[in-house]
């Protein structure tokens, strides 16, 4: 016996698939969708200009107070306080030109001094000595803004002034203008932005008798100069001071350039002196207080005004000291 059996069979077959990358060139996006956004980096702002302060310091002690014919042989009653004070108002008025307008700050200040209170005198007591009515310096006009309103104005202010009339403690109304007392005032008259640099600058129009004997250190003087270098002149001056507790005598008196010369960008000294025929003619202390008052930049800074040249010498200076300050415009 014999059979038939059929079978039916259905074949399957699943591939697999792993990916293992993907990567899309070029743009795309969906067309209901905008474009993506490109950001780019800020175009920074341009940098605050520059603030400057500029101080001038005009003797006023007997010295200074004589008559100009004494240094020029002239006839003419003018003193030579009254021509440096002249002399200060011409600068501000015609050589601090427009670009120094919003940005520049002028003080004016008187120094002289009383001999027998220097002693007594507290440092940042703005020149007011213990007796009433007296002081060491004082301060005729500013802190200023300069602008083209101030100029003219400054200038009819620094006209028949009277003098102080005293000795030349110009070390003594110097350690006050280098203290943060002083010159904080600067950011009361004209604030500096939080980025913002600030330059200051001293001119001193006197002759070449300095006094000093028994000056009273600052607190700011102590501060600034005890960062000095233990084996510097300076290091050793101050610690032989400040060890001792006693005062700045004539030996030390190189401390109050020093620390001025931390606050000031530059100090100019104008110096008038008689005519003489010899062009290098100082004498030792001059030497030493001249290469000291312009931390030691003498041939940059130190304007020499001759008897016989007063007005031409007084004109060259001007032009010195603004060219030096204008290279901090920016």
């Amino acid at each position: 016996m014999g059979g038939t059996i059929n079978i039916q069979s259905t074949l399957s077959v699943i591939t697999k698939a792993r990916l293992d990358s993907i990567a899309v060139k070029g743009e795309c996006y969906c067309e209901d969708e905008p474009p993506p956004v490109i950001i780019r980096e800020p175009t920074p702002p341009p940098p605050e200009k520059t603030l400057i302060d500029i101080v001038f310091l005009v003797d006023g002690s007997d010295s200074f107070c004589t008559k100009v014919s004494s240094v020029d042989g002239s006839s003419g009653a003018d003193t030579k306080f009254n021509r440096a004070m002249k002399w200060v108002g011409d600068f501000i008025e015609n050589e601090l030109s427009e670009e120094w307008n919003g940005r520049t700050t002028a003080t004016v200040i008187q120094f002289s001094g009383i001999k027998a209170l220097e002693s007594q005198y507290t440092p940042d007591s703005e020149g007011w000595t213990q007796v009433a009515d007296l002081k060491h310096y004082q301060i005729e006009q500013g802190p200023s803004v300069v602008n083209a309103g101030m100029r003219s104005l400054i200038k009819s202010q620094l006209t028949d002034i009277d003098t102080l009339d005293g000795n030349s403690q110009l070390f003594l109304c110097l350690q006050d203008l280098s203290n943060e007392h002083f010159t904080s005032k600067f950011n009361g008259s004209l604030p500096r932005g939080l980025k913002q640099d600030r330059r200051s600058f001293l001119v001193i129009v006197t002759d070449e008798e300095w006094d000093i004997a028994n000056l009273t250190p600052s607190r700011s003087l102590n501060a600034s100069l005890a960062e000095e270098p233990e084996d510097s002149d300076i290091g050793r001056l101050h610690r032989r001071v400040s060890l001792s507790g006693s005062n700045i005598n004539r030996d030390a008196r190189a401390l109050v350039p020093a620390l001025a010369n931390k606050v000031y960008e530059d100090i100019f000294p104008v110096i008038v002196r008689p005519k003489h025929d010899t062009a290098n003619d100082l004498d030792e202390t001059t030497e030493f207080a001249l290469d000291r008052l312009t931390g030691n930049k003498r041939e940059a800074n130190f304007c020499d005004v001759r008897g016989g040249f007063l007005d031409e010498d007084l004109d060259k200076a001007a032009k010195k000291i603004v060219n030096k300050m204008s290279n901090f415009l920016n």
